[in-house]
């Protein structure tokens, strides 16, 4: 199964509870190998749910393919150097 367009994930349903996700920011995809398989109603996610999208938006740049595609990529991590060439 090819995994949905950005605009194919505004016409899905929570996977638990049916409601139609209209863009809101507080959803969540489920992934299985890579490809989007569902999403998630901020009501119907588990607290460890919603640990694992904040940890993951935090170290993760999602993006848009140009033919649709959600793909995601490690966010750099840069050094911050002190005077002196120390690293924090």
């Amino acid at each position: 199964m090819k995994a949905p367009t950005m605009k194919q994930l505004r016409s899905m349903r929570c996977a638990r509870c049916g409601r139609r996700y209209r863009g809101q920011a507080d959803w969540n995809v489920t992934v299985q190998g890579g490809e989007i398989v569902g999403i998630l109603c901020s009501q119907d996610q588990t607290a460890e749910e919603n640990m694992e999208a904040a940890v993951r938006e935090a170290t993760m740049t999602y993006f848009e393919t140009p033919d649709g595609e959600l793909k995601a990529l490690p966010t750099p991590v840069f050094e911050v150097r002190r005077r002196g060439g120390e690293t924090r």
